[in-house]
């Protein structure tokens, strides 16, 4: 393959994948599971969680972790049961498939690069079948103990024996998806499906086919 990139890598939750699924468990089960385990009503388990969350920044690797707040909250149930039964609401976005079949035919290495845990990425990948479409997966809150940052975007361009800038990075997060892999000297998208993000990148995307065309841009080819 001629060109400039070589690597193409994804964020996940938000990117390939909706974040029903995280929704409905962060949102409503974890309450509605506290407040049974506790023989509270769902208003104070509410409250309760809230308190919990307020406790923990989400820069924090637990904040990722399912088993982790339950056995913070003293939930007994199994967090993976309690996920697998929501795996009805897990959708990949409609144009995701045909870009990676599209990137595969053109040459491209293609890598998840995901702060989400093993067990959301995994049971994601196994009710979608999108793991076939990947050179590598990276769990980084499960596979590294740590979250984005600039060292592990060079840790993944020498595992993929290229050079920082021959890898393009997309993904939702303003910070974590634009400006900590910059830092490595990756290329960056920002992914803003809304089209009302405030933050301003150099290169930016509505969905993932006009993100497959700033590749080929980025590229030399168009």
């Amino acid at each position: 393959m001629s060109g400039k990139i070589k690597v193409v890598s994804f964020d996940f939750d938000g990117t390939l994948v909706t974040l029903e699924l995280e929704e409905q468990f962060w949102d409503q089960e974890i309450p509605r599971l506290y407040a049974q385990q506790h023989n509270t009503s769902l208003a104070k388990a509410r409250l309760v969680w809230a308190e919990e969350l307020n406790k923990v920044s989400g820069e924090k690797l637990e904040w990722f972790d399912a088993k982790w707040w339950f056995d913070r909250l003293g939930l007994k149930q199994d967090h993976r049961k309690e996920l697998r039964d929501l795996k009805h609401l897990v959708k990949e976005y409609p144009e995701a498939r045909g870009v990676l079949k599209k990137l595969r035919k053109k040459g491209f290495k293609i890598v998840i690069f995901s702060n989400a845990h093993r067990d959301f990425l995994d049971l994601k990948l196994e009710v979608t079948g999108l793991a076939k479409h990947f050179d590598e997966i990276y769990s980084l809150t499960s596979d590294f103990k740590e979250l984005k940052s600039k060292r592990l975007f060079k840790w993944l361009a020498r595992k993929m024996k290229v050079k920082p800038s021959q890898i393009i990075h997309v993904g939702d997060l303003y910070d974590d998806d634009v400006l900590t892999p910059a830092k490595a000297g990756v290329l960056t998208v920002f992914l803003d499906r809304s089209g009302k993000s405030r933050r301003k990148a150099e290169r930016t995307a509505r969905n993932l086919n006009e993100f497959y065309e700033i590749v080929l841009q980025e590229d030399g080819r168009k």
